[in-house]
């Protein structure tokens, strides 16, 4: 007989998500990688706590002046993907939004990506 997983469960699952998938992938209009950063290490990325179960949220900072895209100007992204490793392999997640578009080199040119993952629970 199967079970539902306790509250507890979800929880340890919500929590495993952030331990274990370690880069997310910052996508264009036509689905391609622009960067892919390490969510840990990239002061860009910040696991939030909106104080409820779901969904787990991480938020990317990007401006137009971050080295690893201010050669692309302008640039439009689309969406993300979260993996496990640095390069290639399975996205674990997708989410994607309108497109937004960095212009131009201006720092004040900014662009705030929420990535929304849910780990529903069954009530």
């Amino acid at each position: 007989m199967s079970t539902e997983l306790t509250a507890a469960g979800y929880k340890n699952l919500r929590e495993a998500i952030q331990a274990r998938w370690l880069y997310v992938s910052i996508r264009n209009s036509s689905d391609a990688e622009i960067v892919r950063l390490e969510i840990a290490e990239d002061a860009r990325c910040t696991w939030q706590d909106n104080g409820t179960p779901n969904p787990t949220v991480l938020e990317i900072a990007l401006s137009a002046d971050d080295v690893d895209l201010s050669g692309s100007l302008p640039l439009t992204i689309a969406g993300t993907k979260l993996f496990v490793g640095s390069t290639g392999g399975d996205s674990l997640s997708e989410d994607t939004f309108a497109n937004a578009t960095l212009a131009s080199a201006d720092p004040a040119d900014t662009l705030t990506i929420t990535h929304n993952i849910q780990v529903p629970e069954i009530t």
